[in-house]
């Protein structure tokens, strides 16, 4: 049995994987094969294209790739005849991966969504097309579940892989940072494009607050090995250690995205920055169907956390991030909101998602 799997970014390349491992344990006779990264290769699927290069932000990023997507979805239609492939999983990545789905719908394939779009903050017209293309959608939010159902999409809330993964890891900074000194974090984001308009506001944002305290120590992220810092003092850089940045420090500047969630299970201050190209977020801005962007707040229903949002000026997140650092009653006030948090949200998500499939599969063997 052949199975198409897609995902399109860093994050995305981890959930698959974690996906792929569990049918496995349930399906021994199935073959992956698609679009993903160096975790979905570890577990075993025949990569047709690393994806990391499509990493795209924005309308403006999508359309510059307009001519690569399209050869990709024609290779991929070939294999898809080719390999007899009857069933195919998609993880987000919506820009590309809605588009691919429409052309695999139409030659007979059986698509599944995990880690759905955020059809409820922004694009909602993208819920009637999942509803055309797919035949269930695994969300990884409870709200997700009641919102993808008014647009008649059979919609499961199975988990959230984040969940599993902070129970798992502990509570150990594996990070060597100096002792005695409060550490801020930094976390632009997995995309290039991303990065490249937040990683400078965010060294802007450590140079005010190091000119103003002598007792920090800052720790920068980086999810792409494309991506070069030079150096700067009082500064560790670390490669794919998002979860332990966040364990290590006090306080934290990420881009708005899953790093978000695992930041508020592990109850740890943070502000969130976001940006897009000035035409992406005008067109968002027209569709943007919620009052945040956080994750953590819009689960709070709240503003738990500041969301410096397109216009970041570094003077003001600076004075936010040292409310977080250095005000107790900011830092209570925030791990208080966060608590909950652990009760709303389920683990087990790759595991119950890969029971759903194996149902999906088998019933198609016994027709």
């Amino acid at each position: 049995m052949q199975v198409f799997i897609s995902a399109g970014e860093v994050s995305g390349d981890h959930h698959a994987a974690g996906l792929v491992r569990e049918v496995k344990a349930l399906l021994p006779e199935v073959n992956f094969w698609g679009l993903g990264g160096k975790k979905m290769a570890e577990e075993g699927v025949q990569l047709v294209k690393d994806m990391e290069e499509f990493g795209v932000v924005g309308l403006d990023g999508v359309l510059q790739k307009v001519p690569e997507f399209y050869k990709l979805t024609s290779l991929i239609v070939d294999n898809v005849y080719r390999s007899n492939t009857r069933f195919a999983i998609f993880v987000d990545y919506p820009g590309y991966n809605i588009y691919l789905a429409s052309h695999l719908k139409k030659v007979g394939v059986k698509n599944f969504y995990f880690i759905a779009p955020q059809v409820w903050g922004w694009w909602s017209f993208r819920a009637k097309l999942i509803k055309r293309y797919f035949e269930r959608v695994f969300v990884i939010y409870p709200f997700e579940e009641k919102f993808y159902r008014m647009f008649s999409v059979d919609a499961i809330y199975v988990g959230n892989p984040v969940v599993d993964t902070i129970r798992g890891e502990g509570e150990e900074c594996k990070i060597q940072v100096p002792s005695g000194k409060k550490i801020v974090g930094f976390l632009p984001g997995s995309r290039i494009t991303e990065i490249k308009r937040l990683l400078p506001k965010m060294l802007e944002i450590k140079e005010l607050l190091e000119n103003r305290h002598s007792d920090l120590h800052f720790i920068l992220s980086l999810v792409s090995s494309s991506m070069h810092v030079s150096s700067h003092k009082n500064l560790t850089i670390v490669r794919k250690m998002g979860r332990d940045v966040i364990r290590c420090s006090d306080a934290l500047v990420i881009a708005s995205g899953t790093a978000t969630m695992e930041a508020a299970l592990l109850q740890k201050p943070f502000v969130v920055l976001y940006e897009l190209s000035t035409l992406s977020y005008i067109i968002g801005s027209i569709v943007r169907r919620t009052e945040f962007l956080s994750l953590a707040n819009i689960i709070a229903g709240k503003e738990v956390v500041r969301e410096f949002i397109q216009h970041i000026h570094p003077e003001e997140v600076a004075e936010v991030v040292e409310g977080c650092l250095y005000d107790d009653k900011i830092r209570e006030k925030i791990k208080r909101e966060f608590e909950p948090f652990k009760l709303i949200l389920k683990g087990s998500a790759y595991k119950n998602a890969a029971k759903y499939i194996k149902k999906e599969v088998l019933n198609y063997e016994n027709d």
